[in-house]
């Protein structure tokens, strides 16, 4: 086995899945589709009075003291464990959190939660990359299918130009960072 400190910073795994969904997974996909689908408009109200780095510092504080209510939370972690750490506070938590509030400014949260779909798409694309492996077809075809209708959703704000394909550049920007994030693994020894 290969010491944490001798892995590459960004790695990722094999899915442990892959079978058909089952009721409780349908179940957790709807329960953080929502909670993650509604920060979209509650950005956008934020926006109303703050300004967009307020708007991201309120997120992380509010993170904070959500995760400081679970006890399992804070359990103590390696130091070869921290630059990915860093990295990954960086790509899933900072820079993404920034770039939603600024371009919400540009763009509304209906058109910003509907760009957010692409996360599952470069995650599944940067996993391609990392396992250097190509997707199964039906895989493929999904991940060429989920790019087509970002694009189409996307092409009234593009056509707008200005401000409004910049909005729409720094969310897919942001769904580039948490496809990147989701294949950084931590505390996990490879063969």
């Amino acid at each position: 086995m290969k010491a944490a400190s001798d892995r590459r910073l960004i790695t990722t795994s094999q899915g442990t899945n892959i079978g058909a969904f089952s009721s409780l997974d349908w179940a957790l996909l709807t329960g953080v589709a929502l909670i993650w689908g509604s920060s979209f408009l509650f950005i956008e109200i934020a926006l109303d009075s703050l300004s967009p780095g307020l708007v991201t510092w309120a997120r992380i504080v509010a993170g904070f003291l959500t995760l400081g209510l679970f006890p399992t939370a804070r359990r103590p972690v390696d130091r070869q464990e921290w630059p990915r750490i860093v990295l990954l506070s960086v790509t899933w938590t900072a820079f993404p959190f920034l770039l939603f509030p600024i371009a919400q400014q540009y763009i509304d949260s209906a058109l910003t939660g509907m760009l957010n779909a692409l996360v599952p798409i470069f995650a599944a694309t940067i996993a391609a990359i990392l396992l250097r492996r190509l997707p199964r077809r039906i895989q493929l075809v999904g991940l060429v299918i989920g790019l087509a209708g970002a694009g189409l959703i996307s092409l009234p704000a593009l056509k707008a130009g200005g401000s409004t394909a910049l909005g729409v550049a720094l969310i897919v920007t942001a769904t580039v960072s948490y496809g990147l994030s989701v294949n950084i693994e931590i505390g996990r020894a490879h063969v």
